[in-house]
């Protein structure tokens, strides 16, 4: 896994001026050739796809037709699931009834949760604060409660935790200040990730510490208000990174935005009490509009340039992931390259495990089919966890 610095804004009089518009529509800003070839390339799959299935189909029963049709498509679906190389640290390895990570998760954010805080040493600064304050908000919110728990397990932190930003849940934690943040955005449809993002913005504005940090799950970084956000985000941080693990889904745009070491003086802190109120106000009149800008002026060259590299870099992984996908498909001995690729991804997913002190369960090849060899359970562990509602806050001893 590789993670990028974005370069350090020392601008701080940045103005929020967001614009919108009720007929245009936000416009690719950056990396337009990466863009299109991801569309080409998923173009191309769901026609593969389509014609696998057409030339297994052909017979005359039709139940027997629709049936092999269903099966074929599920299949060639999961051929998806298949690129990723760790995906069977959280998935059931075939042949087997587990998966090789011995934890049991909802969800594969649990994973990598772990990956970032631990490669970023993310609470390395709060190792000798007691009790910190997190606030946690994504509707896996389970998941990191419980990754975080385990990472600071001698420490009596409180957790607060949401799944989406409410009226209701703003006035809950209010002037609360944060030592760190985890944020995932909605990414429904462009507009709403847009609106999602700003919204974290303002959180960030009122809610966190001074030297404190953030951790914002993002899908793509193609369009300006994006851009802007980060732009802003670089000036209020440290450092801020740009981070896709290994663990994630290598097909998808999704990855990981890191700011670390909030300051704040009086200077600055003028100012961005006008830009808090600035997205409050906008985001109340914005109805039915769309979002084309967060900050109103071309950004620096050399900014935008910076992330198009970035992406670039992240989005060669992804395409190289989706070509082999096609060239899987074309294969006439598909079969046995996808029992190659399980095999590789087995052994990567107990490495990972092993690197960062997962109990796993580690397989060996009989006959082609992979079996679990458990050593000290039949049954696979399981995070301790409680039961929470949607919202809510733990202050429990950890």
């Amino acid at each position: 896994m590789s993670y990028y610095i974005l370069p350090k804004i020392n601008d701080e009089n940045i103005e929020i001026q967001p614009t919108d518009s009720i007929s245009d529509t936000c416009e690719l800003y950056i990396s337009h050739s990466l863009f299109n070839y991801y569309i080409q390339s998923t173009h191309e799959i769901d026609q593969s796809v389509k014609t696998i299935i057409k030339v297994n189909t052909e017979i005359d029963d039709t139940s027997r037709m629709t049936n092999k049709g269903e099966l074929l498509l599920n299949n060639y679906e999961n051929i998806y699931s298949l690129v990723n190389p760790y995906e069977f640290i959280f998935s059931k390895v075939p042949g087997s009834r587990y998966s090789v990570s011995k934890l049991k998760p909802t969800t594969g954010l649990f994973y990598e949760f772990l990956e970032i805080i631990s490669t970023l040493d993310i609470f390395d600064q709060f190792k000798d604060i007691p009790s910190i304050k997190t606030l946690h908000i994504t509707d896996n919110y389970t998941d990191i409660n419980e990754c975080f728990e385990m990472v600071r397990e001698d420490f009596n932190d409180q957790l607060f935790f949401f799944n989406k930003v409410s009226d209701e849940n703003l006035k809950l934690i209010n002037d609360k200040k944060f030592h760190f943040l985890f944020l995932e955005t909605k990414n429904n449809n462009l507009n709403e990730y847009f609106i999602s993002l700003m919204e974290y913005l303002v959180i960030i504005l009122k809610n966190i510490e001074v030297g404190g940090g953030c951790i914002i799950k993002i899908n793509q970084i193609f369009h300006k208000p994006v851009i802007d956000i980060l732009y802003f985000l670089s000036s209020l941080f440290e450092k801020v990174y740009i981070l896709k693990p290994n663990t994630s889904n290598v097909t998808t745009f999704e990855k990981y935005i890191i700011c670390k070491g909030f300051h704040s003086n009086e200077t600055n802190l003028k100012n961005w009490k006008i830009n808090y109120y600035r997205i409050i106000i906008f985001l109340k009149k914005l109805e039915n509009k769309n979002i084309l800008s967060v900050i109103n002026i071309n950004l620096p060259y050399y900014f935008t340039t910076k992330i198009n590299d970035i992406n670039n870099i992240i989005g060669q992984q992804q395409l190289e992931a989706l070509d082999l996908i096609t060239n899987t498909l074309k294969n006439k001995n598909k079969d046995d390259k996808i029992e190659l690729i399980q095999k590789s991804n087995i052994q990567k997913s107990v490495a990972w495990c092993e690197k960062y002190k997962i109990p796993c369960n580690k397989f060996f090849e009989k006959t082609n089919i992979f079996l679990p060899i458990i050593k000290e359970s039949k049954e696979p562990l399981s995070i301790s966890k409680e039961e929470t509602s949607t919202t809510g806050e733990k202050t429990d001893n950890l």
